[in-house]
């Protein structure tokens, strides 16, 4: 009875263990990323292993920095009222909508490069393979300090408006072979 409560505990190990380590070997490593945005759903199989090749210069995708793209000035907080917003402007026909006054731009971030002379040929190589996405888009290069790191040019695409449109953009890039990772500046 000893014995093979032995042999059930090492064949419990055994298949534990197999299907920890020589599974992933084994089965196909195709996963499918799911991206949320307001009510809309989108999904996408990345290029990579992980899921997190991005272009440019030893960018850790996940650390998150302030940079400032305007300059120091004081901000004033705008303090509108919700039923004026909903008004219709008179003299020039044209309905004011609660999005005017954003406190954040939203951008795709495409790459961060060390030098702003390779940012500046990505930009260029970027708008001869992709010039039917991006249409009347604006490119910009922004810089940023990151401690122990030095300063870092990150390649823009924006600002969007609407989270449905810059969830659909990155798509249809990842779909040309492209990286992209949504950031929001405030």
């Amino acid at each position: 009875m000893f014995k093979k409560i032995i042999l059930i505990l090492i064949l419990i190990i055994i298949s534990s263990a197999s299907y920890k380590y020589l599974l992933p070997v084994f089965s196909k490593s195709d996963q499918i990323i799911n991206i949320d945005g307001n009510e809309d759903q989108y999904k996408f199989k990345p290029n990579d292993k992980e899921g997190k090749s991005f272009n440019g210069d030893t960018l850790q995708i996940y650390e998150i920095t302030r940079e400032k793209l305007l300059p120091d000035v004081e901000v004033k907080s705008l303090d509108v009222d919700l039923k004026v917003l909903s008004k219709i402007n008179t003299e020039d026909k044209t309905i004011i909508s609660k999005n005017t006054y954003s406190s954040y731009d939203i951008f795709l971030q495409l790459g961060s490069y060390k030098t702003e002379e390779k940012a500046k040929n990505f930009i260029r190589n970027f708008k001869e393979k992709n010039f039917q996405l991006i249409n009347n888009l604006n490119l910009n290069i922004t810089s940023a300090n990151l401690p122990e790191r030095g300063t870092y040019y990150r390649v823009r695409l924006g600002p969007f408006n609407d989270n449905k449109d810059i969830f659909t953009l990155c798509i249809d890039l990842k779909l040309e072979n492209n990286e992209c990772l949504i950031v929001k500046d405030k």
